[in-house]
C-alpha cells in the first residue's frame, strides 16, 4: 500500500481506538486503580487484566492497596479456567503467584476466558474500510474537476502544460499560456466530468461503516439511510442485537467488579458509557454548543 494509504489508515485506527477507550465508565475507585491501564490491557494488549493487592511495591503509598497489572496466567481447573497469575509489573517487588478468585481477580475483555480476545481485529477491519473510502472520496473529488486531456509535442511542453493545470488546481481563476504551439483545439480532448453524487455516496458509505462499527460495540446511532421507514419488528430486532453486542464486553467487566468487591471489600461498578461514545458520531446541536 502507498504511504498515503498507510497514513490515513493509522489515523482511523487511532480514531477507532479512542472510541473504544470511552466505552465503559467505572465508579468506586479507591484511588489506586488505573482504569485507563485496565482498559488498555483488556481492549488492545492481551484481552485480560488482573486486580490484586500487593505486599511490596516500590511506591510505598500503594502497599496493601488494590492495583491493576498485566502478567501471565497459567494452570487450569476442570473447566479450563486459569488457576494461577504472575504479575509482570516491574514496580512490584517480591512478587508471588496469585490465585484467581482468592487473592486476585481476572477480568476478560469478552466472556471467552479460554481464548482472551482484544478489539484489534475489529479496529483493523474498519480502519481499512474507512481509509479506502477517504482515498476514494479524494480521488472522486479530484476527478470531478478533470474535464480535459491535453496532448503535447515534447517533454518541455508537457512541463509547461502541467504548470498551467497545477495553477487551476490550486484555485487560480485563470492561467497564462505562451510559446505553446501544439496546444490547440485539435489536441484537447474533453472528457465527461464525474457526477457529484459519487462524492455524496462515498460520504454515506463512511457514515454507514462507522454506524456498523458502533453496532458491533453495542452502541446505537442515528439511522443513516432514511429512504425506508423502519418497522417495529426491525427496531426490536436491532435493539436486541445491540444489547447482545454490548453485553459481550460489559458482562465480564461487571463480573470482575463483583469479584473485586467480594475479595477486597470495595464498591466498584461499571456501566456502558454510550453518551460519551456518541460524541464521536453525533455532533452537538447549536443550543448545546452555546451552553458549553
Amino acid at each position: 500500500m502507498s504511504k498515503r494509504y498507510d497514513k490515513i489508515y493509522q489515523f482511523h485506527r487511532r480514531f477507532l481506538k479512542n472510541i473504544c477507550r470511552s466505552l465503559f465508565q467505572y465508579d468506586g475507585n479507591p484511588g489506586t486503580i488505573d482504569f485507563q491501564a485496565h482498559e488498555e490491557n483488556l481492549l488492545f494488549e492481551g484481552g485480560f487484566s488482573v486486580g490484586f493487592k500487593t505486599d511490596a511495591v516500590k511506591q510505598t503509598s500503594l502497599k496493601n492497596k488494590p492495583i491493576i497489572s498485566s502478567g501471565a496466567i497459567s494452570g487450569v481447573d476442570v473447566y479450563y479456567r486459569p488457576t494461577l497469575f504472575t504479575p509482570a509489573n516491574p514496580n512490584i517487588v517480591g512478587v508471588v503467584k496469585r490465585i484467581p478468585g482468592v487473592d486476585c481477580s481476572i477480568c476478560y475483555n469478552t466472556l471467552n476466558y479460554r481464548f482472551p480476545e482484544t478489539v484489534n481485529p475489529l479496529i483493523d477491519i474498519y480502519a481499512d474500510l474507512l481509509a479506502h473510502v477517504m482515498i476514494s472520496t479524494r480521488t472522486s473529488a479530484i476527478n470531478s474537476r478533470v474535464t480535459l486531456i491535453p496532448t503535447v509535442g515534447d517533454d518541455k511542453e508537457a512541463i509547461r502544460v502541467s504548470e498551467l493545470i497545477a495553477q487551476m488546481y490550486d484555485g487560480e481563476s485563470y492561467a497564462l499560456a505562451y510559446e505553446i504551439s501544439e496546444l490547440d483545439g485539435k489536441n484537447i480532448f474533453p472528457i465527461k466530468a464525474r457526477d457529484n453524487i459519487v462524492v455524496s455516496e462515498l460520504a454515506d458509505a463512511r457514515r454507514n461503516i462507522l454506524a456498523d462499527f458502533f453496532s458491533q460495540l453495542g452502541v446505537k446511532t442515528l439511522a443513516v439511510d432514511k429512504k425506508e421507514r423502519t418497522n417495529l419488528t426491525e427496531m426490536d430486532s436491532n435493539s436486541q442485537q445491540l444489547k447482545i453486542c454490548c453485553d459481550v464486553m460489559l458482562e465480564p467487566r461487571k463480573m470482575w467488579c463483583e469479584e473485586m468487591n467480594r475479595i477486597f471489600g470495595l464498591n466498584l461498578s461499571v456501566k456502558f458509557n454510550e453518551s460519551e461514545v456518541l460524541r464521536y458520531v453525533e455532533p452537538q446541536s447549536l443550543e448545546e454548543s452555546d451552553n458549553n
